[in-house]
């Protein structure tokens, strides 16, 4: 792949990563509701904390960090060895 393609692979999958709504998804899951109806109508985990308690916000902020190591670990894939500590 050449840097161009390794970029826009890169840059995609993290606009998808980051675009699964943590904070709704468990909201939904755990209380059936939509949590961006309650509390500063936020989808991240401090609201979730608040609104939903502190194990699923603890639970939302693990999901968002490993969405974040998910994209880096996509690019430290593709990327020579030392090459993705620039990013």
């Amino acid at each position: 792949m050449n840097d161009l393609s390794i970029t826009v692979v890169v840059l995609v999958s993290a606009y998808f990563f980051g675009a699964i709504p943590s904070g709704v998804i468990i909201g939904r899951l755990w209380r059936g509701v939509d949590i961006r109806s309650y509390g500063s109508g936020g989808s991240g985990a401090t609201n979730v904390n608040r609104t939903l308690g502190p194990r699923a916000g603890a639970v939302v902020l693990a999901s968002d960090i490993t969405k974040g190591l998910l994209v880096t670990g996509v690019a430290r894939y593709l990327v020579e060895a030392d090459a993705w500590l620039i990013a």
